[in-house]
C-alpha cells in the first residue's frame, strides 16, 4: 500500500459514481439491494464503504492541461 497503515490490505477495490446521494439512499432501501447486499456480506472478511466528494482538478494533479517537466 502507497498511502495507509500496513495492517490493511485490500485486493479488489469498487467505484461507483450516483447521479445524487438521494438515489444512493434510494437503492439501500431497496428489499431486492437488501437481500443482494446480505450474500456480498458473506463472500468477503471486510469491506468499507467511502464516500469521497468530488473535488476540481489542481494546478498539476488530474489537469491534462498541465505541463509535466
Amino acid at each position: 500500500m502507497a498511502v495507509g497503515p500496513e495492517s490493511k490490505f485490500w485486493d479488489i477495490c469498487f467505484i461507483a459514481e450516483y447521479p445524487n446521494v438521494a438515489t444512493f439512499i434510494e437503492m439501500m432501501r431497496d428489499p431486492i439491494c437488501h437481500e443482494a447486499m446480505a450474500h456480498r456480506q458473506a463472500g468477503v472478511i471486510d469491506s468499507r464503504l467511502i464516500r469521497p466528494r468530488q473535488m476540481s482538478c489542481g494546478a498539476g494533479f488530474a489537469n491534462p492541461d498541465a505541463v509535466v517537466d
